[in-house]
């Protein structure tokens, strides 16, 4: 559970961004636009296997009528907790899935507002999960995400879940199953589970309530 410490780091010192890239099959080579990021926000969700995000972009290069943007670009960061070097820097890759505006910001220049959604969502949409599984839900739900999903699970329900079952799963994306499994899994005391990604890790988190609480 080392990783997950992380999670709850509200130190105040500053973030490092080390690499910002943005590619895409049309391109020869990625785009470094390190430089021309003014403001990057990142969402996490509970109920969402997946994080989000929005990027502005500060276009001095006529990036937005050059890369031509059409859906389906990949944006990846890395970043660096200044404080400590030594933990391993966040790295995420994100497609960017719409470009929110284009705005004049002077005679030279223009400032691009792209959304962002972590790369796994594009995935899911490209498999289905049609077959039987039988044990207790957090075991089903980390089969689905490594073999489908090629994502690790963390739980910290090992011993505290209060049904095992067999279901055979209907036909639905890698997600959707997780989540219809999830939807499925109470604690012995009776606390719903949430699956939900957080920016600082490559993994998925399936936690309960209870736990999330105290």
């Amino acid at each position: 559970m080392a990783d997950v410490t992380q999670l709850n780091d509200q130190h105040s010192s500053d973030w490092i961004l080390k690499v910002a890239e943005l590619n895409s099959t049309r391109a020869i080579k990625p785009v470094d636009i390190i430089n021309a990021i003014s403001d990057l926000e990142i969402f996490e969700h509970i109920d969402k296997p997946y994080v989000t995000g929005k990027v502005v972009v500060t276009d001095g290069q006529r990036l937005y009528e050059r890369f031509d943007f059409q859906g389906g670009e990949t944006f990846t960061i890395q970043i660096q907790r200044d404080r400590n070097e030594s933990i391993e820097p966040i790295k995420k890759t994100f497609i960017v899935d719409e470009v929110l505006n284009v705005a004049r910001a002077n005679e030279t220049s223009q400032a691009l507002v792209l959304h962002l959604t972590e790369d796994i969502a594009f995935k899911d949409v490209l498999q289905n999960v049609n077959r039987s599984y039988k044990g207790q839900p957090q075991y089903i739900i980390e089969k689905i995400s490594e073999e489908y999903l090629d994502k690790e699970v963390i739980n910290n329900s090992e011993d505290n879940v209060e049904n095992s079952m067999s279901v055979i799963i209907p036909n639905l994306s890698p997600i959707e199953a997780m989540s219809w499994i999830k939807n499925r899994a109470t604690t012995k005391d009776g606390y719903p589970f949430f699956l939900f990604s957080s920016f600082a890790l490559n993994k998925l988190l399936f936690f309960d309530l209870g736990s999330i609480l105290s």
